[in-house]
């Protein structure tokens, strides 16, 4: 299995993206500090580039840069069966628009699985383009983000625009 990396800086932080066989598999958000401040040397990351690495670095700068609302990238993210059910039901919700987990839950076929969607979705491989953002609680509050909730609200924000 042949993975390649890239390490990208974009105004949200810095990412590193993963992909295996031209899909996306991974995308870790390394810091959400000013990428003019974060060093690169310091945190040892190989970068390589491919062109599918490239054409999903332009799609994060476009959505960014409120240019993009859906992606168009082949994605291969692991979990388990559940896992995948969930992060199913987060690609379906569309741009600025939020869901409860407990609605999130009765997608997947199981009102009372609130507290494992949470689960799966902080387990969530390729935050921002599989949305796990947009994902709140009943009460509208943000509830938690693997990406730190300042971050979660600067998605919202960005989309709410």
């Amino acid at each position: 299995m042949i993975m390649n990396s890239v390490t990208i800086n974009t105004k949200f932080g810095i990412i590193e993206l993963t992909e295996n066989n031209q899909k996306l598999i991974s995308l870790k958000l390394l810091s959400d500090k000013n990428p003019l401040t974060f060093d690169l040397k310091k945190a040892n990351l190989k970068n390589q580039t491919n062109e599918f690495l490239l054409s999903v670095e332009r799609q994060l700068n476009e959505y960014f840069s409120k240019k993009r609302k859906v992606f168009d990238l082949d994605l291969n993210p692991k979990g388990t069966e559940f896992q995948q059910k969930a992060w199913q039901i987060l690609s379906k919700i569309n741009y600025a628009e939020t869901i409860s987990y407990e609605e999130q839950a009765i997608l997947i076929g199981n009102k009372n699985s609130k507290r494992a969607v949470g689960q799966a979705n902080s387990k969530n491989p390729i935050p921002i383009i599989i949305p796990c953002h947009r994902v709140v609680r009943k009460n509208k509050a943000l509830g938690g983000y693997a990406g730190g909730i300042d971050m979660k609200k600067l998605l919202l924000e960005l989309e709410s625009k």
